[in-house]
């Protein structure tokens, strides 16, 4: 006997109210996913391999993200120019769903970035084919077209969805750096980006372009209005109505090697949570980039500061963040950030992990066993979670922890070598962080 259409269409409105509910669940104080995983990394896993800046291949990349386990991935996989080279030319999806079927066999959240509008959008008839601008106001309503079937294509409500969709996509940022574009037209493309998504997805994420370390002067940038534009921003009435600011999440990039002798990220933070304040908003703050250069003396220190770095921002309550990149630059153009990355090719078939690449990937290890981390003094963090906590700890310039290592055994790690078991009078601190612990007297059995 074969079910009535009555009971069809109850058991569909089922699967819907099932897949709607996970969706809310998701969205839900932008849930960070079910492991409460917060740290991620940028990729350029949707650039051409062949781009010096942004080698090494593909394949490369993909293997040392699997090594490393990211749980959480940013990527500028929203590029209308690629998808849309022509006006009269169809959406091809072929690079997108590259990135997204590979993170999601990573099992890792993707962060979506929209960078990239297609020189024929821009308005200006000596564009390049791909301008990182925002278009021409006459192409709005392409603009919304694209965003929509790209929000539509990854959400995974089984309605035009990519197949063998393995992880659907959730958030979306609105550019990165946008300082240099007037407060009132990114305003403008700002909410017809948001009705766009919302619009395939409701419960998607829309996250703020990341301002360049808000509240804090450029010394090589004295122009413009980089250190204010936040509250410009947030002031322009192109952002009014219903559904003001028009996005979900704040965020920001800070490189804290650009401000010696400041607290990293303590400033824009602050200053980001005032100016909300002020406008009677309450919202998640995420560092989509941050990163520490290095250079060949360096590397030891460039370990050490994305551990520092990291902690120190959870602390401040900043929900997510992702490392700046996994590949160094080839590109002197990027400045502070040339040398951020985890690893660096030396030929096409090398490529050398730096110390920073195994720090990162044991914080990323420890974080899945213990994600809560807590400030304890300058110098002083605990990890907890499942489990005993996990203590990092070093000694600051002019402080030094008091009583961290109490009498009693510990188990007690560099950053780079071996573990040992020792008295805490008997260890000393330095600049260095130490992964320490509880533990027994390794004389009982």
């Amino acid at each position: 006997m074969r079910p009535s259409r009555g009971i069809h269409r109850t058991l569909s409105h089922i699967v819907h109210v099932i897949c709607a509910a996970f969706a809310i669940l998701f969205a839900a104080g932008c849930a960070a996913g079910p492991n409460r995983a917060w740290l991620g990394l940028n990729t350029d896993l949707s650039r051409p391999a062949g781009v010096a800046e942004h080698r090494p291949a593909v394949s490369a990349r993909l293997a040392l993200l699997e090594e490393l386990k990211v749980p959480q991935i940013r990527d500028p996989a929203m590029n209308w120019a690629i998808a849309q080279p022509a006006p009269d030319s169809p959406l091809d999806f072929s690079a997108s769903d590259a990135v997204v079927r590979a993170t999601g066999n990573m099992k890792a959240d993707l962060l979506v970035v929209f960078r990239g509008v297609p020189g024929w959008a821009s308005g200006r008839p000596d564009a390049a084919t791909v301008t990182t601008g925002l278009p021409d106001r006459r192409y709005a309503q392409a603009f919304a077209a694209f965003v929509s079937a790209f929000v539509e294509r990854y959400d995974g409500d089984g309605h035009h969805d990519m197949r063998h969709l393995e992880r659907p996509v959730h958030a979306y940022q609105f550019m990165q750096e946008v300082e240099s574009l007037p407060p009132s037209e990114y305003a403008w493309w700002l909410r017809v980006f948001r009705e766009a998504v919302k619009a395939a997805d409701p419960h998607a994420i829309v996250v703020l372009g990341g301002l360049q370390s808000p509240g804090l002067k450029f010394p090589d940038e004295p122009f413009g209005n980089y250190a204010a534009y936040f509250e410009h921003l947030l002031d322009d009435p192109e952002l009014g109505g219903p559904a003001y600011p028009q996005f979900d999440v704040a965020a920001f990039h800070s490189f804290p090697g650009r401000h010696p002798g400041r607290l990293p990220f303590d400033e824009s933070v602050a200053y980001m949570r005032e100016v909300m304040a002020k406008h009677d908003l309450t919202l998640p703050i995420w560092l989509t980039a941050y990163g520490a250069g290095s250079a060949p003396e360096t590397l030891d220190i460039q370990a050490e500061n994305i551990l520092k770095w990291t902690l120190r921002a959870r602390s401040l309550g900043i929900q997510r963040m992702y490392l700046h990149c996994l590949c160094d630059s080839d590109d002197p153009g990027h400045g502070p950030a040339q040398n951020c990355g985890l690893v660096r090719e030396v030929d096409d078939t090398d490529i050398f992990r730096k110390p920073a690449f195994h720090v990162f990937a044991r914080l990323l290890r420890e974080l899945e066993e213990r994600p809560d981390v807590a400030f304890r003094g300058e110098g002083y963090y605990v990890l907890s979670g499942k489990g005993k906590p996990r203590y990092v700890v070093w000694k600051e310039a002019s402080y030094e922890p008091g009583g961290t290592l109490t009498p009693g055994w510990w188990s007690v790690q560099t950053l780079t070598g071996p573990k040992t078991v020792r008295q805490g009078s008997e260890v000393r601190l330095t600049s260095s962080p130490l992964w320490v612990q509880r533990t027994t007297s390794p004389f009982i059995d």
